[in-house]
This record gives C-alpha cells, sequence and structure tokens, in this order.
C-alpha cells in the first residue's frame, strides 16, 4: 500500500446561510482513502453524506479545510477548470442511473469520452471494451428502455469507469436493485476498482457496507471509522496479482498518446476556452433528431401560439381604430360657435356672422351637418 493516500480531506467544514446566521454542515471532516481501497460511507438521512459527496466530487468547494485528489490540492485548482479534472478524474454512479433515453448502450457509454475530445474510433473502441468486461457485450446496441433494473446499473457503472477515473464515486447503487442484483454489482465494483484507484460507496445497507476494506459512519456532520484489518485489503491486492489479467486497458496508439495530452493539458490549464462547445452542439442536434415528431409537434404547437397571438394583436388594433375612427366622424358632425365678445351679440350682430363668409366656410366642410 502506499504511504500516499488517494484521498485525503482535513478539517472539511461546510457552511451554508449568511454571515450572521450560518449553519454548518460539516464539522471538521478528516478522511483518508488508499489507492486500489473500497470504502463506504453510511449515515442517516441530512447527517451531511450528501454534502461531503458533492465535495469529494468537485461539484462544491468546502468552506475551508484541504481536500487533495492523487496528490493535487484541490483548492489550488481554479474553478473554471474543476470540471475539466471533475471529468478526467472523477467518475459517478447513481441510483437512479441517469440513463439517456435516446442513445443505446454503447452510445451511454462513451458520452464521457465524447466531452473528454477523444476521437470516434478510440471512443468506440474503449466503450466496446468495458462493456464486454462487465458482461453486455450482447446488450451494446439495445435500447435503454428495454434493460432490466441490474444491467442499467452495469451500463453507469461502465459509463462511470470508462474513462479510467482516480476515483469513483457512488451514490446508492444498490438501493434500487434486489438482494442477488446488489451483490452483482458490488462484485463488479471490486472488480473495477483497480491499483491506482479508489471507490467510495454510499449506502444505509450494513450488509453493503460490510463487503468493503472499510465504513466510514457519518452523524451530525462528523465522521467515525471503523477500520477494518489491513491485512484483509493485502491479501485481496495479491489474490487480483494472482488472477488473469483483465484485457489491456492503456494503449500505445496515436488516440490514446492524444487522450494522455489531454489529461496532461487539464493539469496545467491548456484546455481549449470552450471545449464543451461542439459536444453539446452535437449532443442537442442528436437530441432533436432522436424525438423528431414530439419536437415537431412542440414546433407547431409554438408556432400557431404566435401566429394566433399576432393575429389577436392585430384584430384588436384595427378594432381599436375603426372605433377610434367612428368618434372622429361623429366629433366632426357638428360644430359650435362662440362668441368671443364681452357682451352678447344683438339680433342683428348674430345675422351678420351667419351671411358672413367665415361661417359658411365652416358650413361647407366635408361631414359638417349644422
Amino acid at each position: 500500500m502506499s504511504s500516499q493516500p488517494l484521498i485525503e480531506t482535513r478539517e472539511i467544514r461546510q457552511q451554508f446561510g449568511t454571515a450572521e446566521n450560518p449553519l454548518e454542515i460539516l464539522h471538521g471532516i478528516n478522511l483518508t482513502i488508499q489507492a486500489g481501497e473500497m470504502a463506504a460511507l453510511l449515515g442517516t438521512s441530512g447527517s451531511g453524506k450528501s454534502t461531503l459527496l458533492n465535495i469529494l466530487g468537485l461539484l462544491a468547494r468546502a468552506s475551508s479545510g484541504s481536500y487533495t485528489l492523487g496528490g493535487t490540492d484541490i483548492s489550488e485548482i481554479e474553478a473554471k477548470r474543476l470540471a475539466d479534472v471533475r471529468l478526467s478524474q472523477v467518475g459517478f454512479v447513481f441510483q437512479s442511473f441517469h440513463l439517456i433515453a435516446h442513445k443505446n448502450v454503447t452510445e451511454n457509454v462513451e458520452l464521457p469520452l465524447l466531452y473528454q475530445g477523444v476521437p470516434k474510433a478510440e471512443r468506440r473502441r474503449r466503450a466496446i471494451e468495458v462493456i464486454d468486461r462487465l458482461g453486455l457485450a450482447h446488450r451494446a446496441t439495445a435500447r435503454i428502455e428495454t434493460l432490466s433494473g441490474g444491467e442499467k446499473q452495469r451500463v453507469a457503472i461502465a459509463r462511470a469507469v470508462v474513462t479510467r477515473p482516480t476515483v469513483l464515486l457512488c451514490d446508492e447503487p444498490t438501493g434500487a436493485l434486489d438482494q442477488k442484483r446488489s451483490q452483482e454489482v458490488m462484485d463488479l465494483l471490486r472488480e473495477v476498482t483497480g491499483e491506482d484507484q479508489a471507490t467510495l460507496v454510499v449506502t444505509h445497507d450494513p450488509a453493503i457496507a460490510a463487503r468493503c476494506d472499510r465504513s466510514f459512519y457519518i452523524e451530525d456532520g462528523l465522521i467515525i471509522e471503523e477500520n477494518r484489518p489491513v491485512e484483509r485489503l493485502l491479501a485481496r491486492q495479491e489474490e487480483r496479482a494472482q488472477q488473469i489479467p483483465l484485457p489491456a486497458v492503456a494503449d500505445p496508439s496515436p488516440e490514446a498518446e492524444q487522450e494522455a495530452d489531454i489529461f496532461r493539458d487539464v493539469a496545467v490549464g491548456n484546455l481549449p476556452r470552450f471545449p464543451w462547445a461542439k459536444p453539446a452542439l452535437l449532443e442537442a442536434w442528436q437530441a432533436t433528431f432522436a424525438r423528431l415528431r414530439r419536437n415537431l409537434f412542440t414546433m407547431l404547437g409554438v408556432a400557431l401560439g404566435v401566429a394566433a397571438l399576432t393575429l389577436t394583436v392585430g384584430l384588436s388594433n384595427t378594432i381599436a381604430g375603426q372605433i377610434s375612427e367612428a368618434f372622429d366622424i361623429y366629433q366632426a358632425k357638428k360644430v359650435t360657435l362662440h362668441h368671443s365678445g364681452q357682451e352678447a351679440p344683438t339680433a342683428q350682430e348674430a345675422q351678420r356672422l351667419v351671411d358672413s363668409s367665415g361661417y359658411q366656410n365652416l358650413a361647407d366642410l366635408n361631414g359638417v351637418t349644422g
């Protein structure tokens, strides 16, 4: 066993709320996991498991303390590069699988490699290799809705390990499975945990935790470690060394060398500014045509809505104009003259006014009736 832990946290604290009213969820977490080790994290709901898992998975930063992953201090990495490090060094397996329905098994497994920039041929080769390794070769082209619960969890594990992550985080991976399938999943997790990797399983089941090398119990934001005998881990490592090796993962091909360059670029921050743009556009394009009928009806509904709104506004403006014009015509049908003198005019003055050219000009205006 290496003296340098693969995962090491020191006095990790996490606070939420405001400075005046802080709420501390984690109260100084100290955790170490060695390479090749499979550990379990137990705890009741609200004990801080998810918060700690988010920090270990680089989904959140701790308020204070240090977190070292594979000898790298995460606090020294810029926030905008955390996603790149997470993509290359962390794998996630969830209870609800989170598989993409319109993709088949192989396409789901190779999706993380797409965002890493791995060439298409290399993506497909590595995905098929992992699928075969997990006993799903006969389902490589199957759609997700045709898989059983155990097969879906295998696909989720394959997608998590195809990037060869440093740490594999599993959030209740057996919660939706029966006892037999749960044991199979734990055996798979044991198998895919390489000598340079570590696996952390979050679970409520003590029987699942008992199949791991060590278990950590978290309560009220504090961890109580229950150590397993070190001899057990050493014996397992020796047993693995005597087994027939699995298909080689390393590949000296130009594609593999290019992938190694990508990992080095992640560490030094030399990746393109928007490496996700092309894969994201490709995924959006594929998702659009995967459910073409539904998307067409959605677009038709939006178009009809916009057309109806435009028609309503046009009719409203037309009616308003007609009413305004009617009022204008009505107001122009009668002209009232007011005498501006200090005294009322006499009958003779009024008659002269009526006979004047100015009065006749007003009476001759179009639309004036009196």
